[in-house]
């Protein structure tokens, strides 16, 4: 070969020529398709290459050779594979350089990038990953994402990112994660599986660090919502996040508090104490609610709580004890103690209120009130619930004495058999004995005691105390339970545990309203009281209303107790005489035993006796009596 020459082309012009020897012809040159061709002449002989990158035609190798016929059938297969090398040659290049570029970009980029294997194991981060983490990159590679892990996103989360970025998925998310010194960092991320040829799977992690632009949304709703001093919710704040807060009828209070003539606290010991005492009621405030509960400053001296999920009305009484408490003790800033007064307005959901802003108007109407009657005093918006209020308070004094001190005492009234007043058993009637020796009758607390929280221990404290009586006494003894404790399936509990010593009769009374207003589960709870052995059923009040004379048949009863109110009208009334006795006949019919109660005069006796009733019980046998008397009258030696 004498003469050859290398002439590349663009958009298919001749670019350049690479010369070598001397020029013969260029005549075939014209043809640049991407095929081989050769000529052999006898003269000389040529072929032209066709070199191909990326699928295009990139340049034309044409060679000429002086030896006739030279580029036969088998120096064409050398042609190909020399045409093969040099493509892949420059593929190889193509590939280098692009991988030089990206590798270089990737590494010197400000984004993170940070690949794992199929395991999550580090395999490769760039520069950006160090900066923003703070670890060295030796620090990283091999080992988990997790050095990252802020403990802020919960094992759900994670849970989610790998089914997802498993299944083929890209996930993608904000990261709170945490740098080498602690400090937290926000990662807008896209993690992206990556399949590689030879089907393993790398997962690249592709983030942009918006911790700047998360600290300055966060600072701009702070200083929206919060209070810069005391860090809590300020008025915005505190309607947005105390509106949420209200639902359905469940009692919540709103407190409004102003601190007692705070101007000449500033003016006497100056801006800066002032400020310190701010901060410390707020600390103080803080540390006396609940989580669920909202807290916020208004203004210089004003600060707002609502308490959610009251369970009741004696829970309101507990505000103002809790503030005042909060206030007794002085605030003390440097060597100055000083104390600090507050005044109190409360509005009730639902009652003064069905939105927050209606609940700050009506609390503010009623602070206004409590600032004008002096130091340290609290209103309730409604006045009808501040009496009541006051009334329960008393109330639930009383009971909680009487629980702590063991003031609750059973008065027992008899019930005797019509046939020959032989004693039947007795009606327990709770009481409670204060210290002075004064009797407080059920009227008082009873009401109170079956909402309130010291209803299981009181539930407790009396079937315990009938059930020795019973044993000691060997005579029937019955208890009267509520409703709401018949509907609790914890009072069925304490009835099984208790009942293994129970050694008589135990008679639960129950009003007939209880068994109405949930039938069918009234039948099971009736059953697993019998299934117990030495325990029975009365239905007290019977006839008041809400009778139905299908329930007798259906429910496992022992005793009907008919109500006084029958009792007292026998005598002067057919109609009433006619109801009495025909409870007393189908009664009698179902295998049921009956019990007049109130009754006062013989003649209710002699008309209750002939028409049936099986036994009676009144101030004309017995009042109500202390254990004492019982023991004395009717227990036998």
């Amino acid at each position: 070969i004498n003469y050859a020459e290398v002439k590349t082309y663009k958009n298919g012009k001749l670019d350049k020529i690479y010369k070598c020897g001397e020029k013969i012809t260029d005549f075939y040159v014209r043809d640049i398709s991407d095929r081989i061709i050769t000529v052999n002449e006898s003269n000389f002989s040529y072929a032209k290459i066709p070199i191909k990158r990326e699928g295009k035609l990139y340049a034309v190798i044409n060679v000429y050779s002086s030896e006739p016929f030279f580029f036969r059938e088998e120096n064409k297969k050398l042609l190909e594979e020399l045409k093969r090398e040099i493509e892949i040659s420059l593929e190889r290049v193509e590939t280098i350089k692009k991988a030089y570029i990206l590798k270089n970009s990737i590494e010197r980029a400000y984004e993170w990038v940070l690949i794992t294997d199929k395991n999550g194991n580090i395999t490769y981060v760039n520069d950006a990953v160090v900066k923003i983490s703070g670890y060295k990159k030796e620090e990283i590679i091999g080992k988990n994402p997790r050095i990252f892990k802020s403990g802020y996103h919960p094992k759900e989360f994670y849970k989610k990112l790998w089914e997802t970025i498993k299944s083929g998925k890209e996930f993608n998310t904000i990261f709170v994660n945490r740098k080498k010194d602690g400090k937290l960092f926000y990662l807008e991320t896209r993690i992206i599986p990556l399949k590689l040829p030879d089907g393993s799977v790398n997962f690249v992690s592709l983030g942009r660090d918006i911790t700047a632009e998360r600290v300055l949304m966060e600072e701009n709703l702070r200083l929206k919502y919060f209070d810069i001093l005391t860090e809590l919710y300020n008025l915005n704040g505190f309607l947005a996040e105390a509106e949420k807060k209200l639902k359905g009828k469940e009692i919540s209070a709103l407190i409004l508090m102003d601190l007692y003539n705070f101007s000449y606290i500033n003016k006497r010991y100056g801006l800066k104490t002032g400020d310190e005492i701010i901060k410390e009621v707020a600390k103080r405030l803080k540390e006396s609610i609940f989580e669920r509960d909202v807290l916020g400053r208004f203004s210089g001296d004003e600060f707002g709580i609502l308490f959610t999920n009251v369970k009741n009305e004696r829970d309101l009484l507990k505000i103002e004890v809790k503030v005042l408490e909060i206030f007794d003790k002085p605030f003390r800033v440097g060597e100055e103690e000083i104390k600090v007064h507050v005044n109190g307005g409360i509005a009730v959901y639902p009652y003064d209120g069905s939105g927050i802003v209606e609940l700050y108007e009506k609390a503010t109407i009623a602070l206004k009130e409590a600032k004008a009657e002096g130091l340290d005093k609290f209103k309730f918006f409604r006045e009808d619930m501040e009496l009541k209020l006051s009334q329960l308070a008393r109330v639930a004094e009383l009971v909680e004495e009487a629980l702590k001190e063991k003031l609750f005492i059973f008065y027992y009234q008899p019930y005797f058999r019509t046939s020959d007043l032989s004693l039947g058993g007795f009606e327990s009637l709770i009481r409670i004995k204060d210290k002075s020796g004064k009797i407080h009758f059920p009227n008082e607390f009873i009401e109170f005691l079956e909402t309130s929280i010291y209803l299981g221990e009181f539930e407790e404290w009396a079937l315990k105390e009938i059930i020795k009586r019973i044993n000691s006494w060997k005579i029937p003894v019955s208890l009267n339970i509520s409703a709401k404790t018949f509907r609790n399936g914890k009072f069925t509990e304490k009835v099984q545990k208790i009942a293994k010593d129970l050694k008589g009769t135990l008679i639960i009374e129950i009003t007939e309203r209880a068994f109405v207003e949930n039938f069918e589960e009234s039948k099971k709870v009736i059953k697993k009281l019998k299934e117990l052995g030495n325990i029975k059923i009365s239905v007290d009040d019977f006839g008041t209303g809400y009778s139905s004379l299908s329930y007798l048949s259906e429910l496992d009863i022992d005793n009907v107790k008919i109500d006084i109110s029958f009792v007292r009208k026998i005598t002067q009334d057919r109609k009433t005489l006619a109801i009495v006795k025909g409870i007393s006949n189908i009664s009698k019919d179902l295998g049921l035993s009956t019990i007049a109660e109130g009754v006062e005069t013989k003649e209710q006796f002699e008309i209750l006796k002939n028409i049936g009733v099986d036994y009676v019980q009144g101030y004309l046998f017995e009042k109500p009596i202390p254990e004492e008397e019982v023991i004395k009258k009717y227990v036998k030696r």
